[in-house]
């Protein structure tokens, strides 16, 4: 055991530290930041030499769930359904699979869902974002918040155009769903935190009749601040 944690993002830069051969990795994190498919998703993004193997537990009973996560790279799914499941025999499948794990050597096609799609450069610049949204209370668990930090990361890698199109490519939605998304969580920081938080971290200026910048501003503003030095 190499490391443990109930936070997606954090778990990126852990496999990128420690290279484990092997994750258990709970699909839901109901008690963490992010989510199993988040992880899944950023791990593909790495692009490792040696994936580890991944086996999933999980609650969900969709089919549709199992698969998108099998098309990210998962290699098993452990239903918490099933009569015989405990902690201690998903240690014990781990063990038994132990040589072939161990021969888990390339990503075959693990990768090739998202190469029409641009990403970003690593969890350093990750963590900076999300350093920020923070700063201005948006919700890491509003459907919104992963969209906010790939779509700033496509605007700090020069992609300005179409952006909400890149990501209803990237995540199966539609634009106008992933849109909507942001500007909610946009709309609910400024609800819900505190006016002297919100304006001590975002000084770009915008229409005060609207109540909150528009998606574009908030976007544009963040990735201008963050923006990568050449």
């Amino acid at each position: 055991m190499v490391s443990i944690t109930d936070n997606s993002f954090d778990a990126v830069g852990l496999v990128e530290e420690h290279a484990p051969d092997a994750i258990i990795l709970d699909l839901e994190l109901h008690h963490g930041a992010g989510s199993g498919l988040i992880f899944l998703q950023k791990l593909v993004y790495l692009n490792l030499p040696k994936p580890p193997f991944i086996l999933i537990t999980t609650n969900n009973v969709s089919q549709i769930t199992y698969n998108h996560a099998r098309s990210l790279g998962a290699d098993y799914i452990l239903s918490k359904h099933q009569q015989d499941y405990s902690e201690q025999a998903v240690v014990d499948l781990l063990r038994l699979l132990k040589d072939s794990i161990l021969q888990h050597t390339s990503l075959e096609n693990k990768g090739d869902i998202y190469q029409q799609v641009p990403v970003h450069n690593g969890v350093a610049r990750e963590k900076r974002i999300t350093d920020e949204l923070e700063k201005v209370g948006v919700n890491p668990k509003s459907l919104g918040y992963q969209y906010l930090i790939d779509a700033i990361s496509l605007i700090m890698d020069n992609h300005a155009t179409c952006v909400s199109d890149k990501l209803a490519l990237r995540y199966d939605k539609s634009s106008q769903s992933i849109t909507h998304a942001m500007q909610n969580a946009i709309r609910n920081a400024w609800r819900f935190t505190d006016t002297d938080e919100l304006y001590k971290h975002y000084t770009a200026k915008f229409n005060l009749e609207r109540g909150c910048p528009t998606m574009m501003e908030f976007i544009y503003y963040y990735a201008s601040k963050l923006k990568d030095p050449v």
